[in-house]
């Protein structure tokens, strides 16, 4: 998962249904180690997504959870600073914040406050954050020399699948393959229904 000495940060961004979730929960799944999923909606109220959040933590399987339970952080900055204590400081742990531009847009001055969590209290333990995001304007955004959270992190873009991908997930020739990528916009759920 990772360097024991240091949190790391991976920004990975995609069109909407590309499958950037589902990559993601396989991955955690996999490694095995302590976790927290915490998934933003479009548009929530941001006393909703902040309680949302914190209870996401405290039914996560990181060791210190329990230090979330029965609070009600006012702001992100609160929120992270519990995530922070939640975590482990010796063992490796994964942390997904999927569609952070959702919880940013309604969230002036968050990213100032994502980063400022992640220098203080993350990036010195062994976690692993992972910022999923569709908006692919807003994630770029996010890493632009001028804004907050600048080279915190490595960026990644999912694309959807290409016409080979397509082939090897249905069996189809290529001429069939090229169809069905046609059709599905490579998008691997509607690839994997393709029968």
């Amino acid at each position: 998962v990772g360097r024991l000495d240091k949190g790391q940060a991976i920004l990975l961004r995609g069109r909407r249904r590309v499958g950037k979730s589902a990559l993601v929960t396989e991955f955690v799944r996999r490694a095995g180690v302590p976790s927290v999923y915490f998934s933003a909606a479009k548009g929530a109220p941001l006393v909703d997504e902040l309680a949302h959040l914190t209870r996401a933590i405290a039914e996560s399987d990181l060791p210190r959870a329990s230090v979330a339970q029965g609070n009600s952080p006012s702001s992100l900055t609160a929120s992270l600073s519990l995530l922070a204590a939640a975590l482990p400081s010796d063992s490796p742990s994964i942390v997904v914040l999927d569609e952070v531009p959702w919880l940013l847009a309604g969230l002036p001055g968050g990213a100032g406050e994502l980063q400022r969590i992640w220098d203080r209290e993350l990036a010195g333990k062994p976690v692993l954050l992972i910022l999923l995001g569709s908006d692919l304007a807003m994630m770029e955004h996010l890493t632009k020399h001028d804004q907050p959270y600048y080279a915190r992190g490595t960026d990644f873009v999912l694309h959807p699948l290409n016409p080979r991908d397509v082939s090897s997930m249905t069996g189809l020739n290529a001429i069939d393959a090229f169809d069905a990528y046609l059709i599905s916009g490579g998008l691997p759920l509607i690839v994997q229904d393709w029968k």
